[in-house]
């Protein structure tokens, strides 16, 4: 909550001294790889129960989408879209004689509405600063297995919500469109699936279970087609 209000602090600064493109409706893709990132806390999630070991980790995964962007005010603009997000995971088993590990994916699919300003570095780069919500969908439940166990992660929702943060450069060409380098941070607001795993090693089962929160930090690579202002035609009397 710390880090949010920070940044909802700095929005609120660098409006005063920002620059966008009034009534310049743009559409564009994107592409994002996924990182683990320990300050972000995406990093792996520890946990024993009857002397064995387990962990659950993020691992590199990617989100790729549309995005369309409208200027509201010469400050301001909304963006939104919808992305294909993998997040990949890896599964790690250990007790005194046995090790194992299983890697397993969580696909989604996220509907982002946010807010977006931005600072006029020069006439063709620009930064921005934009934050919001996002409405995040998933398809399906997991089931992984071997000899010796079996996990399941279950959907805590269908439909979850959360928080997705963004900060980032564009370079905006004439008549090329728009190339955009970035960085992403999104925040479920709850987490986003129960992790289960039964593990056997012959004498008797043993069952741990924890929750995945989905939080996930990305590098951010993005092209707009390129745009021209919109404005009224006026009427003129013959």
């Amino acid at each position: 909550m710390i880090r949010f209000g920070v940044l909802v602090v700095f929005l609120s600064l660098v409006s005063l001294l920002t620059y966008g493109q009034k009534n310049v409706t743009t559409a564009g893709f994107q592409i994002k790889p996924i990182f683990k990132n320990d300050f972000l806390r995406t990093s792996d999630k520890v946990f024993s129960e009857e002397g064995v070991d387990f962990s659950v980790g993020t691992q590199s995964g990617f989100a790729f989408g549309m995005v369309v962007r409208h200027g509201l005010t010469d400050r301001f603009s909304f963006e939104t879209g919808i992305n294909y997000v993998k997040r990949n995971y890896k599964l790690n088993i250990t007790d005194s004689a046995f090790s194992s590990t299983s890697d397993f994916k969580i696909v989604g699919y996220e509907i982002p509405v946010m807010g977006m300003v931005f600072i006029k570095l020069s006439r063709t780069v620009h930064m921005n600063v934009s934050m919001g919500v996002s409405m995040d969908l998933f398809p399906s439940n997991i089931f992984t297995s071997d000899d010796y166990f079996k996990h399941y992660s279950v959907r805590n929702h269908i439909v979850n919500s959360g928080v997705h943060s963004n900060l980032g450069w564009e370079y905006r060409t004439d008549k090329s469109g728009w190339i955009y380098l970035g960085a992403s941070y999104h925040r479920p607001f709850d987490h986003i699936y129960l992790s289960q795993v039964a593990y056997d090693d012959g004498i008797e089962d043993t069952i741990a279970s924890t929750t995945l929160d989905g939080s996930y930090f990305t590098v951010d690579l993005r092209y707009f087609f390129d745009a021209e202002p919109t404005t009224k035609r006026k009427k003129t009397k013959r």
